[in-house]
């Protein structure tokens, strides 16, 4: 692949943009450049890679409970939300926790809807006492932030004040 420098003055035209005549070259050169980065990156995406082995992480291991076959028990683990709750769980808390496994996602979402099921309501009103205080420390925040900017920047102080209400 042929390498080619292009240099600009410190508004950042290329040699002979703002001579008329010369107009026309520039931008040819310009989209040259462009095409010669699409093909490279296109050659890139299409290089041959060894096969992937499937990260344990990411395999939902499923046992048949007495009576049903896997896919029956994977079925009703769909229908009743939990593989569904444990992708979305795996896949918002990854940047803060790291990969978290789908498996053991959904074995706890199952042991938090069975206790829950049974009566014991204390792992939700844990849940929502801490993300009270959460969502408390955002108001906070963005209460604060729109303050900061009242007088000065009034579409600021405004969208701040929007995330911090709530409709009605």
């Amino acid at each position: 692949m042929q390498t080619r420098a292009l240099h600009g003055d410190r508004s950042g035209r290329l040699p002979g943009a703002e001579d008329p005549a010369n107009g026309a070259r520039a931008s040819r050169l310009r989209r040259n450049d462009v095409n010669e980065r699409e093909q490279a990156m296109t050659k890139a995406k299409t290089k041959k890679t060894a096969p992937t082995v499937a990260n344990k992480a990411s395999t939902l291991e499923v046992s048949a409970e007495p009576g049903r076959t896997p896919e029956r028990t994977l079925a009703d683990a769909v229908a009743a939300g939990t593989l569904g709750n444990a992708s979305v769980m795996r896949s918002f808390a990854w940047g803060t926790f790291g990969e978290l496994d789908i498996t053991e996602c959904a074995r706890a979402l199952k042991a938090g809807a069975a206790t829950a099921k049974a009566g014991d309501l204390s792992g939700a009103e844990s849940l929502l006492t801490t993300q009270a205080a959460a969502l408390n420390a955002i108001f906070g925040e963005l209460a604060r932030r729109a303050a900061l900017n009242m007088g000065q920047h009034l579409d600021a102080t405004e969208r701040y004040m929007r995330l911090v209400s709530t409709p009605t």
